[in-house]
């Protein structure tokens, strides 16, 4: 809903994002509860691939940090969300992007159990040996049953180009898991 904002900036309520032009008779969007529905369904809807994707990327502690990132700036960016047909990709950007500055991710201490892991205890560590790419490529096609459409969407390149890095981060996998030398 469009309204003119005849009030002073000052005594404009807080529901109400000001425009940056200094003019009283200026446009301003004002959120609805419709459009708050709208954003959480879609928000939703887009949770799981998003944050699965995130922590394929970047690890599980900094995709997490970068999962809520990307929400908070939804919820404080929501007219800008509501003109993007494609979320996940673009929040997996920003969620990238907010959490850049801070540290590399710092591979899990070895844990100190007196059960078998259910996975190989270095496989993290091979993992995060991975490029970026081949790292999100790999998790997400073969952990998490993705599709190369879906992954190369997400990534802004060619289906073959995520076939290309999940072939060369399993191959990289194989070998360390195995234990030889390729030369």
């Amino acid at each position: 809903m469009i309204q003119l904002n005849r009030t002073p900036p000052e005594k404009i309520s807080s529901g109400v994002v000001r425009s940056p032009l200094p003019n009283p008779l200026t446009v301003v969007k004002v959120h609805t509860a419709d459009d708050a529905q709208r954003l959480e369904r879609r928000l939703d809807e887009l949770a799981q691939p998003l944050r699965a994707a995130l922590i394929a990327n970047l690890g599980r502690q900094v995709g997490d940090d970068a999962y809520a990132e990307a929400l908070l700036y939804a919820w404080t960016h929501q007219d800008k969300m509501a003109e993007i047909d494609h979320l996940v990709p673009y929040l997996f950007k920003v969620g990238k992007s907010r959490v850049r500055q801070r540290r590399p991710a710092q591979p899990l201490p070895p844990a100190h159990s007196v059960e078998l892991p259910a996975y190989e205890p270095r496989l993290e560590e091979i993992l995060l040996s991975l490029s970026a790419r081949q790292r999100t490529a790999v998790v997400l096609v073969v952990g998490w049953s993705w599709s190369h459409a879906e992954v190369a969407e997400l990534l802004e390149v060619s289906k073959s180009t995520v076939q290309e890095h999940v072939n060369r981060g399993l191959a990289v996998l194989r070998r360390e898991l195995s234990g030889e030398d390729e030369r």
